[in-house]
């Protein structure tokens, strides 16, 4: 039995952060600190067949009728794949259009949590993402391209 994974997360960086305090949040009762998120992620070939750049944008902003300790929170991450399941079909599609963003989502979430900690109210801890919903927006758009795998496909795709 293979224990190697399936998908690799050989290196990461963060691209672009940008956090928003709401100082009038410091004079409200009580915040409720509830967020919506906005995906997309990017998919990059590289010169490796077996590789992949893939970069995750994650934009909060507070729910519409919430007081919320953030305006705004954007952050934008990358990270280098590799995949171990041979030449690119579609389970290797589905394993990055579908892992890499949640992956990626981890490493987000931890820099969000850093970066703010020290806020008065604690961290500001990146909500759940539902990149199932995302990963059928990517296949929609390669069917819609009559493209089956992500190995067929270049640049961004939300």
């Amino acid at each position: 039995m293979n224990a190697e994974a399936q998908l690799q997360m050989v290196a990461c960086r963060l691209v672009a952060l940008s956090v928003q305090y709401d100082d009038a949040a410091l004079r409200a009762d009580r915040w409720d600190d509830a967020y919506e998120v906005r995906a997309n992620a990017d998919w990059y070939a590289t010169d490796e067949p077996q590789a992949w750049m893939v970069q995750l944008t994650l934009r909060l902003k507070p729910k519409p009728g919430t007081v919320a300790r953030f305006t705004r929170a954007n952050i934008s991450v990358q990270g280098r794949f590799v995949v171990s399941v041979g030449p690119p079909d579609q389970q290797v599609t589905q394993l990055l259009v579908y892992n890499a963003p949640a992956m990626l989502h981890g490493l987000a979430r931890g820099v969000l949590a850093q970066v703010t900690g020290l806020c008065v109210g604690g961290p500001l801890i990146l909500p759940a993402v539902n990149y199932l919903q995302l990963f059928k927006r990517y296949i929609g758009r390669l069917k819609r391209q009559g493209k089956k795998e992500v190995s067929q496909a270049q640049g961004s795709h939300p």
